[in-house]
C-alpha cells in the first residue's frame, strides 16, 4: 500500500482497483493488437494492392470507443470521490510487500526501450533514412535510462538527483516521440494508402502527450486527470501497433513502452487517496499604495 494511504489510516478502494484497471488495459490492448492484424490482412488482395474493408472503420472507431470509457474511468475516480495527489512522491512513490512485483516490469520496460534502440541503429545503417533512425535510437536509449531514473527518485526518502537534472530527463521522452513522429510522416511520404501509417501517427502523438503530462510532475504543472486518461490511450495503441510488420527494434520499443504504461498506471490508480482535492489559495492581493502629500504638494518618489 502507498505510504500517503497508509499515512490516512484507510483502507480506501477507488471504482476500479489497480489490478483491475490494468488486467482491463492489458486485455483493450490484446483485442487492439487482433482487430489491427485483422485490418492488415483484409485491407490487402492478392496482387498486394489496398481493398476496402470494414477493419478500416474498426479499428479507428475502436480507439475513438476505448478513449470515451477510459475519460469515463478517469472521472468515475473523482466521483469516488479520490484523486492523485501532487509532487514527484505522491504520484510516482509505490512501495509493496513484495518489491520484485513492482520493479521486475518497469526495469523490464526500461530494458526493451535500451534494447529495441540498440537492434534499430544496428538494422538501419544502410537505411536511406538512417539518420531519422539514430535520432530515434539515441532519444529511445536517454529515455530507457530517463524513466527508471523518475521512477527511483520517486520512490527515495532522500534525492539523489537534483530537480534540474529530473526536468532535464523527462524531456527526452517528448522528444523521443517528436522525432518519432517526424520520421513516420517522413516514411511515409509518398505512401497513399493513409491508414497504414496513421496507428503510427496516434501512438506518436498519444504517447507524447502522456510524457508531456508525466514532465508536467517535475515542472510544478500537474495535471493527474490528464495524466491518467493518456497513460491509458498510449497503452492501448502501444499495443496495437505491435501487429505491424515492423523493424524487431521498432517492436521491440513499442512493447518496452506499452509495459511502461501499464506500471504507470498501476502506480497513479494505487496512488489515489479519498476526498477532494484541496483547493488552491489565492494569492494576497497587495495593499494599495497611497501616494504621501505634504502641504498639497505629492512628493515624488
Amino acid at each position: 500500500m502507498p505510504d500517503n494511504q497508509q499515512a490516512m489510516g484507510t483502507a480506501f478502494k477507488p471504482h476500479k482497483t489497480p489490478l483491475e484497471t490494468s488486467l482491463f488495459l492489458l486485455g483493450a490492448g490484446a483485442f487492439g493488437f487482433f482487430f489491427r492484424w485483422i485490418q492488415l490482412e483484409a485491407g490487402f488482395n492478392d496482387d498486394n494492392l489496398p481493398d476496402p474493408s470494414i477493419w478500416n472503420w474498426v479499428v479507428p472507431l475502436s480507439v475513438l470507443g476505448l478513449m470515451w470509457y477510459y475519460r469515463h474511468i478517469v472521472r468515475s475516480y473523482a466521483a469516488a470521490p479520490a484523486y492523485l495527489p501532487n509532487g514527484l512522491k505522491a504520484t510516482l512513490g509505490f512501495t509493496c510487500r513484495f518489491p520484485i512485483l513492482y520493479d521486475a516490469p518497469r526495469y523490464l520496460a526500461a530494458f526493451l526501450l535500451v534494447a529495441g534502440s540498440v537492434v534499430l541503429i544496428a538494422t538501419t545503417m544502410l537505411d536511406k533514412n538512417a539518420m531519422f533512425w539514430r535520432a530515434i535510437s539515441i532519444l529511445g536509449i536517454l529515455s530507457g535510462i530517463a524513466l527508471p531514473l523518475m521512477q527511483n527518485e520517486a520512490n527515495r526518502h532522500i534525492r539523489h538527483v537534483s530537480a534540474g537534472v529530473l526536468r532535464t530527463v523527462s524531456v527526452f521522452p517528448i522528444l523521443f516521440m517528436a522525432v518519432w513522429l517526424i520520421t513516420c510522416y517522413t516514411v511515409n511520404a509518398t505512401n497513399s494508402v493513409e491508414w497504414s501509417y496513421v496507428v503510427d501517427v496516434a501512438t506518436a502523438c498519444s504517447c507524447m502527450m502522456a510524457f508531456y503530462r508525466l514532465a508536467g510532475i517535475f515542472y510544478g504543472q500537474q495535471d493527474s486527470e490528464k495524466l491518467q486518461f493518456w497513460i491509458m490511450v498510449s497503452s492501448y495503441l502501444c499495443f496495437m501497433g505491435l501487429a505491424d510488420s515492423r523493424n524487431l527494434g521498432l517492436a521491440m520499443i513499442l512493447a518496452g513502452m506499452g509495459l511502461e504504461f501499464l506500471v504507470l498506471n498501476w502506480v497513479t490508480v494505487a496512488n489515489l487517496v479519498p476526498g477532494r482535492p484541496p483547493k488552491k489559495r489565492d494569492a494576497p492581493k497587495p495593499a494599495p499604495v497611497e501616494p504621501k502629500s505634504d502641504g498639497g504638494f505629492e512628493q515624488l518618489p
